[in-house]
């Protein structure tokens, strides 16, 4: 298998930095839906169009997403297994489920 190469500008963003950004992110917007879901405060107008901290803090929040579907399929091609790694991805869902549904 052929490595890729790295531009040296980008070998500061590892997983783990990954990670701390989308669960801060992910924290950012948990917090704004909880406590401030009616929140009028503007915090700045652009375009005609009013921002709120709940809309500003929500749309940080969404940066956790993306980041966390990259980490997964990163381990996945990364894996030496493919099916204990799918195989315990599978697990996890159907533990997370059942507190999901209650």
């Amino acid at each position: 298998m052929q490595q890729r190469l790295i531009p040296e500008r980008w070998r500061f963003i590892s997983g783990s930095v990954l990670k701390t950004i989308a669960i801060v992110s992910m924290l950012t917007d948990h917090i704004a839906a909880f406590f401030l879901p009616n929140s009028t405060t503007v915090l700045f107008t652009l375009c005609g169009h009013s921002f709120t901290v709940y809309a500003v803090m929500r749309l940080i929040g969404r940066i956790a997403f993306p980041i966390y579907c990259f980490l997964l399929i990163e381990g996945f091609t990364h894996t030496r297994s493919k099916l204990r790694y799918a195989l315990t991805l599978f697990g996890f869902a159907l533990i997370s489920e059942i507190p999901w549904d209650l």
